[in-house]
Order: structure tokens, then C-alpha cells, then sequence
């Protein structure tokens, strides 16, 4: 497309975009209508500005992109989905263009991507450059993708390998590839190597920043969490290989099988997530551990302000089952909290410190109550791509993969330093989407549980059914 007809389309589209703003925000304040014109304005004079001084943005890998996704044209829906949400509400977007990754404290939604696989390293990493809809190279980061490449022999319905992204705040992306630890819902060993010539699916999840918003910041968006979801495929050239980390060359995580097996009783106190992992709570799953069950489901986010009802339901556990002091010593509890606090979207969260304090108490406090050994049940990954009931959408507004792996780590460092075992568990869910529960996002199904169990508390008979 040349620079003149680029230029008669964007002018064009934003000539659109403000005739329509202005016809539903005619109400609005004069300072709300000119935050929305200066915006525009000076987003349209810089990138005039470029073109005009023929500016190329170069490929800073100096590597051939063979991909293109999607391969015909730009998606316009990503654009158009930030388009509406502008239109709703424009206070999120002030959120966004003061981070300093933003070029010019402005953001296009990324609307293709090209994709360069290097033959000669197969190490990797993969790039990804994200492109907008006008076919111009983005400079900011901030995208969220899920992508997965299946070879092309694969018949059973999931990928072969998953890619972890790494984002250069510059509109390049580091794919890592990696072999799943866990099997597939088919229970079959992974492949022993991974050829070329197959699929490489890329679902863009969230674009320009919007899934690391933290809560209220989009309670003005009546019909979106701002997810845009778009799927895009293609094939690899046969002569390319993904670069692809397989699972027996990964680390792996602590199996704490002996600790399990040696206490009396184990409890879970925690959320839903960490309730279908121990099991027995309800007649279609099976309590997978004989001295292990779930004592508690909170149904809260932990925070110092409900981190008192936490500590009176522990309290209260320890005391029925005469575990309290050192009582507990040949006992062991498994807390957990994330999930929640994810998806709670009521409250004032401009980041996460004040829960990562309340989790810092609470093992603490339930540390001077029992001699019980702690451990910790880490965040599990969120799939919003997954989530397709509409109903209930103001309860995943601010489910994201950025979100749940920020939370995540957080967790998981403050356990260290409080050295407290963690069972951690985020990344073998990121790596299996398959094993969702339909249209969820955030549960897991029954067998996968059974995988999780198998693995983190093996036994002789189990260990054998974990192939990878």
C-alpha cells in the first residue's frame, strides 16, 4: 500500500472515529472532548510527521520473516474493538500512554504479526514483529499472545509445543518454544522430536497494554474487558524446524511425594482451583489422596482487609482437628490464594503489594499457630481466550495471562524468602490449555487434576502414568 493511500485511509478512518465520538459524547465536558481531539491530532501529525521523512524501522534480528499471520491482509478487528472502547470510555487510555514503553505515549492495536523462524540457530529464540492494521511496524509493546505450533503428522486436537513470549517493549517479541511437561488429555507421551512443516497458531489475547490494567481502571467498558481474542494459523515451510525446548531437557519442578506420604493428614484451605486438585469435594471426583483433604473453600481475595476471616477459618480448622501448637508437627497445610484476587474487579488495586503483604501475614500468623509444615499452591495460568459465556463477563473484565503470571511470580519470590515449599504449578497450566474446562478460562478438568496429583504427590503406581 503507498504512502499516499495510507495516508487517505487513516485520515479517513479518524475523520470516522471523531464524527462518531463526538455524536455520543456530546454531553461531555469540554475537557474530556479536548483530551479526545488533542489525542488524535497529535497521533495523526507524528505518524504524518514519519512518513513524511521516510523513516524505515528496521528489523533489529536482520533476519528473513517467513510468516505472515494473518496472510491475506490486516485483522481489523483488534483496531476496531479499541476503536469502541475509546468511545465508552477514554480513561483506561490515560492509564496506557503514560508508560514509558508507549513511543510517543500512543498505541495502535497490533493487528498482524510476522514471524521469523532462524534455520540457523536451533536454539532460538523465534521473533515476532507485531504490525498495525495500516501495515506500519509498532514500536510499543504490551501485546499478550498464546501461540502453539503442531506438527504436522499431529491428529490428537492439541499442540505439539507453546510458546513463551518476551516482550522488547519495542513491537518485538522472543517466542521460546517449549515441549509440554504434562500429557496431552489423550494420556500419550509427548512426541521424542519435533519436525517442520506444521501449524503455528497465534492467538492475540490482549493488545497495547490493556491486559495488565489493574482494577477499577476499565469499569467504564460496558461490553468488553478490552480481550481481543483474534486467532490466526499458518503453515511452516517443511525445511523450518521450530526451535523447541523438549520436556525432558526442561527443569522440572519439587515433588514432595516422601513429605506427603509421611504426615498423618494433610488440609487445603484455599480457593476452587486448589479444592479440584486435592478432590473429594464432589460426587464426580475422587479425594485422590487418603491423608489429604479440603477442609475450606474461602470464596475471598486475601488482602489485609479480609485477611482476619482467613486466620479465624484456619484457627478454627486447626482447633477441630486438634492440631493446633505443636500438636501439627505431624501435619501439614496447603494455602492458597490468586485466583480471586485476579478476578476481583470492586476494589481499588493499583498493583498487587497490598495482597502480597496479606499473604506475608497470614503465613506468618498461621505459622504461630500450628507447628504444622506449610506449603504453598502457586497461581495456576488463566486462558481468556477460553472464556466464552457472556454472562459472565464483569467476572474475568480483568483476567489476564499478564496479570496471573505477575501475581504469580510475586508469590512465588515471597516464598523463598519466607521458605515455604511451593507446589508450583503455573507454568505446566499455562502449557495446557487443552485441559480446560469449556468456555472457563481459569478451572481445569478432572484428568488434569489427576495429572497435577500424580506428579506432586507421586507414589510408585502414579509415577509411571506421568509420560513426558
Amino acid at each position: 500500500m503507498d504512502t499516499k493511500k495510507k495516508k487517505k485511509r487513516r485520515v479517513a478512518k479518524l475523520l470516522a472515529c471523531l464524527a462518531l465520538a463526538a455524536a455520543s459524547f456530546i454531553s461531555m465536558t469540554s475537557e474530556w472532548s479536548s483530551f479526545s481531539t488533542t489525542t488524535t491530532r497529535r497521533i495523526l501529525t507524528e505518524q504524518e510527521e514519519e512518513e513524511e521523512r521516510g523513516t524505515v524501522r528496521t528489523n533489529p534480528y536482520d533476519i528473513k520473516f517467513q510468516l505472515v499471520l494473518p496472510s491475506d491482509q490486516p485483522d481489523p478487528e483488534p483496531q476496531a474493538i479499541l476503536d469502541e472502547l475509546f468511545l465508552q470510555d477514554q480513561t483506561p487510555f490515560k492509564a496506557l500512554v503514560d508508560r514509558p514503553s508507549f513511543s510517543g505515549g500512543k498505541c495502535w492495536a497490533t493487528s498482524q504479526v510476522r514471524i521469523a523462524f532462524d534455520p540457523q540457530r536451533s536454539d532460538g529464540p523465534v521473533i515476532l514483529k507485531s504490525y498495525t492494521f495500516d501495515g506500519d511496524p509498532k514500536t510499543n509493546g504490551g501485546d499478550e499472545y498464546y501461540i502453539t505450533y503442531s506438527m504436522p503428522e499431529n491428529e490428537r486436537g492439541y499442540p505439539d509445543a507453546v510458546a513463551y513470549s518476551k516482550d522488547l517493549g519495542d513491537g518485538t517479541y522472543e517466542l521460546h518454544f517449549v515441549q509440554p511437561l504434562l500429557p496431552g488429555p489423550d494420556s500419550k507421551a509427548r512426541p521424542a522430536a519435533i519436525s517442520g512443516g506444521g501449524t503455528v497458531s497465534v492467538i492475540l489475547q490482549y493488545t497495547c497494554g490493556i491486559g495488565g490494567l489493574m482494577p477499577p481502571t476499565k469499569s467504564g467498558w460496558s461490553t468488553t474487558g478490552g480481550a481481543v481474542n483474534r486467532r490466526w494459523t499458518a503453515t511452516v515451510d517443511t525445511s523450518v524446524v521450530p526451535p523447541v525446548v523438549m520436556a525432558r531437557d526442561r527443569s522440572m519442578p519439587e515433588q514432595f511425594g516422601f513429605a506427603f506420604s509421611n504426615y498423618k493428614n494433610t488440609f487445603a484451605v484455599g480457593d476452587s482451583l486448589l479444592a479440584q486438585f486435592v478432590g473429594g469435594r464432589t460426587s464426580e471426583e475422587r479425594q485422590r489422596q487418603t491423608n489429604m483433604s479440603f477442609d475450606d473453600y474461602m470464596q475471598s481475595s486475601l488482602k489485609t482487609a479480609t485477611l482476619n476471616y482467613f486466620l479465624v477459618r484456619v484457627r478454627l480448622l486447626l482447633q477441630e482437628n486438634d492440631i493446633y501448637g505443636n500438636k501439627g508437627s505431624n501435619s501439614a497445610l496447603i494455602l492458597n490464594s490468586g485466583v480471586w484476587d485476579i478476578l476481583d474487579n470492586n476494589k481499588w488495586q493499583p498493583n498487587f503489594d497490598d495482597h502480597l503483604e496479606a499473604v506475608k501475614q497470614y503465613i506468618q500468623a498461621v505459622q504461630e499457630m500450628t507447628d504444622a509444615q506449610i506449603y504453598w499452591k502457586s497461581m495456576t495460568a488463566m486462558h481468556t481466550n477460553i472464556v466464552t459465556n457472556p454472562l459472565g463477563f464483569d467476572r474475568v473484565r480483568y483476567m489476564s495471562s499478564t496479570r496471573a503470571k505477575s501475581i504469580n511470580d510475586a508469590q512465588v519470590e515471597l516464598m523463598r524468602d519466607l521458605n515455604i515449599p511451593v507446589l508450583a504449578m503455573y507454568n505446566m497450566t499455562y502449557e495446557a490449555q487443552e485441559h480446560m474446562r469449556p468456555g472457563d478460562g481459569r478451572h481445569y478438568t478432572i484428568f488434569f487434576n489427576d495429572l497435577l496429583m500424580d506428579y506432586f504427590y507421586p507414589t510408585n503406581e502414579f509415577l509411571s502414568n506421568v509420560a513426558v
